[in-house]
């Protein structure tokens, strides 16, 4: 009962589609004045101005107009709108729904380090969409994500451990990355962690815990999805 309770919240988290996130890197402040700055190229305001377009904020919402401006700042190398731009792809907005673009996009983003990209790109190896199924490959981008303190990223790597999945099955790795996932507060996280538990020695739980209290995350680096 706990592996197919395991299976059903992995799959609902592997396949909630990735909506863009506004994360504006100067202030809104007037689109008039945006459009003239991303006119010239700079790119803070190009995602800003792609920001407004995306959630009709000072404008009329134009997933299409938000993707053109999230591409400019994506051809310049800004990691989060790559990563927005592939999640347009993934979801259809504003374009033709593209998962191998998609996994374009992301791929461009986590290999500077973006953590949501890089769980993204995870997901998309998971589930073979716009790229050949490879569970390895997806574990290696959930641990780069985890590292970096991506509950979510925690979670699907925690259980990719408990079941064997992309890596060699370890119960106690298998707590150790659940653990940290539920400390965001996620009471289904919390109960997969719990569920895991049972599973392992007394012995085995301390030694986890203890590890956790010594865990830190790590700063993100290019290129990375590298497991442990």
């Amino acid at each position: 009962m706990m592996k197919e309770a395991l299976i059903i919240l992995f799959l609902m988290v592997v396949f909630a589609p990735s909506s863009p996130a506004a994360e504006s890197t100067v202030p809104s402040g007037d689109v008039a004045s945006l459009q003239a700055k991303a006119d010239k190229g700079n790119v803070a305001a190009q995602v800003s101005l792609a920001d407004h377009y995306f959630t009709g904020k000072g404008v009329k919402e134009d997933p299409a107009e938000a993707l053109r401006w999230y591409r400019k700042a994506a051809d310049q190398g800004n990691a989060f709108a790559q990563f927005n731009l592939g999640s347009l792809y993934f979801l259809g907005q504003g374009v033709k729904q593209d998962y191998a673009e998609a996994v374009k996009w992301y791929r461009s983003a986590a290999e500077q380090g973006h953590p949501v990209a890089e769980f993204s790109l995870g997901r998309l190896y998971t589930a073979g969409q716009g790229v050949k199924k490879d569970d390895t490959e997806a574990a290696k981008w959930y641990y780069s994500a985890a590292m970096q303190g991506y509950p979510d990223a925690q979670f699907l790597l925690g259980d990719s451990y408990e079941r064997g999945i992309g890596v060699k099955q370890n119960h106690s790795s298998g707590y150790l990355w659940t653990s940290l996932a539920a400390a965001s507060g996620n009471k289904d996280y919390a109960t997969a962690r719990d569920e895991i538990a049972k599973e392992l020695t007394a012995d085995q739980i301390a030694a986890a815990q203890k590890l956790l209290k010594e865990w830190k995350p790590v700063t993100a680096s290019p290129g990375k999805g590298s497991n442990q």
